[in-house]
Order: C-alpha cells, then structure tokens, then sequence
C-alpha cells in the first residue's frame, strides 16, 4: 500500500495544509504483477475535534478495509473547523471539502473523476462535516457516511463554563461559528438544505452511532427527519461510546454497504435501495 503525507497551498484556505493519501496502486500478485492501475474510487475521509488528518490510519484498521475495496483516501487535516464556512476570518473549509479539494486530488492522484466514484464519510465533527457538505456538494459526493455526528440545533451556552470540555464552551464555539445567530442558522442548515432540495433522490447516505455515545439522541433526531423526507438513509446502532473501537466497527460496515464484495450490486450501482 502506498500512504501518503503531502502539503500543498490551498487557495480556499490560503495557506498550506497537510493531507494523507492511501492509493492501493502498489498492490501486487503472486506473479508480482500490479493488480490495478486506476482510476480509483476515492473516499474524503473528516477526523474529529482534537485529531488530524492522520488519525483514521492511526486508530483503526482503515487501509486494511481500503486495501479490500480497492480504494483510495483523502484525508484532509479540518484542524477544529467543523468543516465550516468562516468568511469572517477567510477559511471556508466548507468550501474547501466540497470544491477545492476533490478537484486538487484529482489533478495530483489517479483518482476517477466519476461522481458515483467519490464519497465523503467522518466521525464526531466529521461526521457533522460530511452531512454538511455532502447534502450542500451533491453533484461531487454520491454516497455520506456520518459516525456519531455532531448534530446540534440549539442556542450557545449561556456563559462560559470552565471545567466543560473545550469543544462544547462558549468561547470556543463563538471561535467556530462567531456568534449565536450564525450558530443557530449552520445548525438549522443542516435540515433546511435537505427540505428545499429538489432531487432529494441523489442523496444516499449511511448513519451509524453507539448506543452508549452521548450523542444518540440528536443521531435518532437527525436520522428521523432524514427518513420523513424521504432520503435514501441507512442507519445503525451498534453497542459502544464515543470511540475508536466503534468508528472502526462503523467504518467497515459503511464500505461494506457501499461497495460489496459484488460491486455491480453496490449502493451506487443503482441496481440496490436502502
């Protein structure tokens, strides 16, 4: 296998960002000949709060499960973004993952420029992440797995509380999404771009969260109001928290469903409804 750690400027960001890349193209026979060349179909791949673009390689068994599918990873470093548009302070990372960076992967990797071939999958605020650009990108993104995601609706906290984590402080999500106005309305976007889309039937999208994650609740919610709309939605509960040992349970059922070991049967052959 062939694992990647490449920087390149981003315009959308302007500066530089680091990205791992998996590409199966050293995989060999017994012969000792290549098995395949590419174009490959490609997965963007979002970590949480508190990690970077390595920690999908470092926690779970996911180039293992890539290797078996024959397909690539784009691993984007989302620092603590949320994967968010932040035109205030110029880092549109929204942006970012839905445009700049299939396109950049592309340019840079044997990567198919087909949209059935590339999806984008994350846990925690990647999971959050993927939804949110996956529904807003549907012309780039043709499958989402989201894995415990942050969905969150309601107002900032009322005042800061030292001893929360960070990530759930008020001065740190006035830092993400600058205010409670902007808060609510990122929050409320989630579902107001699902109920003003017009071909909701180009959405097919895997959710999956641990029955002891503290997260469930907005999980059922979210997965509740995809399936009243009539979304294409897979999803699962499966025993465990908020952690590794789950996203790597998640992780192999989502390329499991969307690439079977029969790929003509695969969920974007459009031969399979779930």
């Amino acid at each position: 296998m062939a694992l990647l750690h490449v920087s390149f400027f981003s315009k959308t960001l302007m500066r530089t960002i680091p990205l791992s890349v998996y590409l199966p193209s050293d995989a060999v026979d017994f012969n000792n000949q290549y098995l395949s060349e590419g174009p490959y179909k490609a997965l963007v791949l979002l970590h949480g709060v508190l990690g970077s673009e390595q920690d999908w390689v470092n926690q779970t068994r996911i180039l293992r499960y890539a290797k078996e599918k024959n397909l690539a990873l784009i691993m984007p470093s989302g620092e603590n973004h949320f994967y968010v548009d932040q035109p205030w302070n110029y880092t549109n990372y929204g942006e970012f993952i839905g445009v700049e960076l299939p396109e950049i992967s592309r340019r840079m990797f044997p990567i198919s420029r087909k949209r059935e071939d590339l999806g984008i999958a994350g846990l925690s605020m990647g999971g959050y992440g993927a939804l949110r650009n996956g529904i807003k990108y549907p012309d780039t993104f043709s499958v989402i797995g989201a894995f415990s995601s942050a969905i969150k609706k309601q107002a900032l906290p009322p005042e800061e509380i030292p001893e929360a984590p960070f990530f759930l402080r008020k001065s740190f999500l006035e830092a993400v999404f600058k205010d409670e106005e902007t808060f609510v309305a990122e929050g409320n976007q989630l579902y107001h771009a699902v109920q003003t889309m017009e071909h909701k039937d180009a959405l097919s999208i895997f959710m999956a969260c641990g029955t002891e994650d503290w997260l469930l609740e907005d999980n059922r919610s979210y997965s509740s109001f995809l399936k009243e709309q009539g979304v294409s939605l897979t999803y699962q509960e499966h025993a465990g928290g908020h952690e590794w040992d789950f996203w790597d349970w998640a992780m192999k059922q989502f390329l499991d469903w969307w690439i079977p070991e029969d790929a003509d049967q695969g969920v974007s052959s459009g031969n399979v409804k779930s």
